[in-house]
């Protein structure tokens, strides 16, 4: 681990200590503040107390310990990541303000041809894909998302006319407007599980793309978001079935839910 590295650990144990003591501060006023309470009105406030002070401590000390596994993870996560990855170097990209995020804003070189974006940036987990982040990369061939994707933003995708291969995200649950639109030689693309959201022409324009399956879980799709070329896949049952009665698009019908 780098010197960097160390000193932000410093910090941010220095912090967490910071505000647990702040906390404790907290919960001790309020103990004194009930027992003044008490002592002043008697016998009902002390059992009001009795059944509300638990479930508050309780908060607290959950509020508390969530704090101190995140802080573990991100340890955890900068002693993994490596000094030297190249894909690091190419993106440009942001942490977000609650610390445990990162959002990948683009690339430095847009004549990328292959991309792996790393799972974790700085000891933070890389969770969004901004609007326009790979718009109109000319050579960009194949993209691997990285495990904690949750959101693939607006034409983050489009016009990358070359783009045969995107690996998604099990996590990921929204697809922005024109996210891939004009991917020419798109083929294939595996939508994920957990996805709820695919925006406006998501897909337009993809007219490689001969067939997707729609999770059972999607449940907002844009009424243009997939070209009429394009063979959907849907359950029996799911909202995206509803979808295709209501736009009148013949569909093939998936049976069996999934597992």
């Amino acid at each position: 681990m780098s010197e960097n590295n160390s000193w932000d650990d410093i910090s941010d144990a220095f912090w967490l200590m910071r505000y647990s003591r702040f906390v404790l501060s907290l919960v001790i006023v309020l103990i004194v503040g009930f027992l003044a309470l008490i002592d002043r009105f008697g016998f009902w406030l002390a059992f009001l107390m009795a059944i509300v002070a638990p479930s508050v401590l309780i908060g607290i000390g959950a509020f508390l310990f969530d704090l101190l596994l995140r802080h573990g993870d991100r340890v955890r996560n900068k002693a993994r990541q490596k000094p030297g990855d190249s894909a690091m170097e190419l993106l440009r990209y942001r942490v977000g303000a609650s610390g445990y995020s990162v959002v990948i804003e683009g690339v430095k070189d847009a004549n990328v041809v292959a991309l792996a974006i790393p799972d974790v940036i700085e000891g933070v987990d890389v969770t969004e894909i901004a609007a326009n982040a790979f718009a109109a990369c000319p050579r960009l061939t194949e993209v691997r998302a990285p495990r904690g994707l949750e959101r693939v933003g607006e034409r983050a995708f489009a016009n990358c006319q070359l783009l045969r291969e995107v690996k998604l995200s099990k996590r990921t649950v929204a697809i922005g407007s024109e996210a891939f639109a004009c991917c020419r030689s798109l083929r294939t693309i595996k939508l994920p599980k957990l996805l709820q959201t695919i925006g406006a022409r998501a897909f337009q324009g993809c007219t490689g793309l001969e067939s997707v399956e729609i999770p059972f879980g999607v449940r907002e799709i844009a009424s243009d978001a997939f070209p009429p070329s394009v063979t959907l896949k849907v359950y029996r049952g799911s909202e995206a079935e509803r979808w295709a009665q209501r736009l009148g698009r013949n569909v093939h019908l998936i049976l069996c839910a999934e597992e």
